[in-house]
């Protein structure tokens, strides 16, 4: 009765669990929070990663028919990409400087939460908001997208840097590591953008 109760609770309040890669179970616990009707998501720590239960979950969360709540960042990325331009999930983290800063009590901008906790800060004050988008650190990072694309390497030519971002660049063996799980996640998210546009077809001469 008590887990009933706790249950519930959990479904009235505007909340999403989320929880570490690095522990094989909360893949579990995420499906199981998920079919509880629970809005949960997965965080990508940098201890491990466990690019099989990863690729299992987003196909659980992408393409199963069971109701389910949705995970995070694959639900995200499902309802949002598009084939023309860049898809950064990191907005579910709110760690997209586009849309998202973090500031601390000292008025310290830093553009993503690790930024602020590491004190890599791009401005100072309030009033600086205003013209954040001037600063030249901001520019840079909203630059650094396509300087990735310049450097020749395995993120430049991988077909899934779109909703990737080169976010693992620090990764060896890519063929071996995230590349089959974004490949991967990258078709998923191509069947959910023509599952929401199919009555938007073009018309053939």
């Amino acid at each position: 009765m008590k887990n009933l109760s706790s249950r519930k609770l959990i479904r009235k309040l505007n909340l999403r669990i989320f929880l570490l890669s690095q522990n094989e179970f909360n893949f579990i616990g995420l499906r199981i929070l998920s079919s509880l009707n629970v809005c949960c998501g997965l965080y990508f720590t940098e201890e491990s990663f466990n690019w099989d239960p990863i690729n299992n979950l987003m196909h659980y969360a992408v393409y199963s028919n069971t109701k389910h709540a949705p995970i995070e960042p694959f639900a995200w990325v499902a309802s949002n990409y598009k084939p023309t331009e860049y898809t950064d999930y990191s907005f579910v983290y709110f760690n997209n400087p586009s849309k998202y800063l973090h500031i601390n009590e000292k008025e310290q901008i830093a553009l993503t939460a690790e930024d602020l906790l590491n004190g890599n800060y791009i401005e100072e004050g309030i009033s600086s908001l205003e013209n954040i988008c001037e600063n030249e650190k901001y520019i840079a990072f909203e630059n650094s997208r396509y300087e990735t694309m310049l450097q020749m390497n395995e993120c430049s030519f991988c077909q899934a840097f779109r909703i990737c971002l080169s976010k693992f660049h620090a990764l060896g063996n890519k063929n071996e590591t995230c590349k089959v799980f974004f490949l991967d996640f990258l078709d998923a998210a191509d069947f959910s953008y023509a599952k929401r546009n199919k009555g938007d077809q073009l018309w053939q001469l």
